[in-house]
């Protein structure tokens, strides 16, 4: 009898243990299945936006690689517009371009189209482009003149060459275009934009002696290589930075800040001011280093720590160096892109209680502004708060309503 008593002791047990077993096993598939959906929902929000990303920009890769070429070799023909219509532009006739005559040509709806967008892009850099000349030619007017807006041209184009690459115009494949396969080029390339493009290159083969390539010094330089035209780039670059164009390739990198409301002028603004208040200690941090602390490095201002962060979660910067003048465009994207995500996952609302707790009031309020402009679905409201999560720190009035400014104050000009 015990041992009968005995074992249905045990059969219970192990029923019981069958069934919270079971239970636990329930438990886990739901929390499971519960993560696949919010998994799934994450997945099929993103491909919406990538799908409705790729029906406004129906761009293979080799796509996007011709249009980036054929944008530059707009802009270049834009600069030569506005350096024809200088005279329009040039209200008090000094010969040169100021500013704010370069604001009104470029809000004045009976100009040249053309000239108009080519002051815009100088607008967008005015003060880089005003300094082209003035480093090795000091009577050089404190103005835009028709040799800024020359060299301007000048170098889209050859951007626009080292982008299309060499193989282009080197007729025989042996690494370098040579005077006559430049003027064969350019000539009877199959696209007017190669055509244009070889033009240029022709008329500086001066760039052959840019570079020490392996023949360089000898006698034998015979031309011009990719490695010449790669070295020009980056030169003028260091020397002009970029403009609203380099700006939209960055958004079109990543397509869910456009469907967010973001504007490619709202990301030349945001870099622009966080380049107004740089001082000598950005400058030490860029050039000499700091081995202490998080230093916020680069035009695009943002800490070292995060860079690298940065650098893992998105492939189109990994490689990139934030120190480069040109790449400012791609990391400040990349790090509103991952501002965007926080701002899905609630962390700001989440900051406002941790701020709110250290009685740091002033920043609470404006994480909890940030997150609750985020969830209003509202494109303005959603476009507010991106810009300010790029540096939440500061007041609306010094962030925010100043990039807008910026941002707002440049004319919509009709696509070329």
């Amino acid at each position: 009898m015990n041992d009968k008593n005995q074992e249905k002791k045990i059969e219970r047990k192990e029923d019981k243990e069958r069934d919270a077993s079971t239970e636990k096993m329930c438990e886990e598939s739901r929390q499971n299945n519960e993560k696949d959906l919010n998994r799934d929902s994450r997945i099929t929000s993103q491909q919406t936006v990538n799908k409705q990303f790729d029906q406004d920009n129906p761009f293979t890769i080799e796509d996007v690689k011709a249009k980036q070429i054929s944008d530059r070799v707009q802009q270049a023909q834009e600069y030569l517009a506005l350096s024809r219509n200088l005279s329009q532009a040039d209200s008090d006739g000094d010969g040169t371009l100021s500013k704010d005559e370069l604001i009104v040509f470029s809000n004045d709806a009976n100009a040249d189209m053309n000239a108009r967008r080519g002051a815009q892009s100088v607008l967008d850099r005015y003060d880089r482009v005003a300094a082209l000349d003035r480093d090795t030619h000091y009577w050089e007017s404190a103005n835009v003149s028709t040799s800024d807006l020359g060299k301007l041209s000048t170098e889209r184009m050859i951007e626009a060459g080292q982008m299309r690459g060499l193989q282009a115009f080197d007729k025989d494949g042996d690494g370098t275009a040579t005077r006559d396969e430049l003027y064969d080029a350019a000539n009877n390339s199959q696209t007017e934009e190669d055509r244009k493009i070889a033009y240029v290159l022709y008329g500086r083969d001066d760039l052959s002696h840019n570079v020490a390539d392996e023949n360089w010094g000898s006698g034998n330089d015979r031309g011009i290589t990719q490695r010449d035209l790669d070295f020009e780039v980056k030169t003028f670059k260091s020397e002009a930075s970029y403009d609203n164009l380099e700006c939209t390739e960055a958004l079109n990198s990543f397509p869910s800040l456009k469907n967010s409301g973001m504007r490619p002028e709202d990301l030349k603004s945001i870099i622009d001011n966080e380049n107004r208040k740089r001082g000598v200690d950005d400058w030490f941090q860029d050039n000499v280093g700091q081995p202490w602390g998080d230093p916020t490095v680069g035009e695009a201002q943002i800490k070292k720590s995060t860079i690298a962060q940065l650098k893992k979660d998105y492939p189109q910067v990994a490689e990139l160096d934030e120190y480069d003048p040109r790449n400012a465009p791609m990391f400040a994207a990349a790090y509103l892109a991952n501002q965007r995500e926080r701002l899905i996952a609630g962390e700001y609302g989440s900051g406002e209680a941790v701020f709110r707790s250290q009685g740091k009031n002033g920043l609470a309020d404006r994480y909890r502004d940030m997150q609750q402009d985020w969830n209003s679905n509202d494109p303005e409201r959603m476009r507010r708060a991106l810009i300010q999560s790029y540096n939440p720190g500061s007041p609306n009035a010094d962030h925010y309503d100043v990039i807008v400014s910026q941002s707002n104050s440049r004319p919509v000009i009709a696509a070329a």
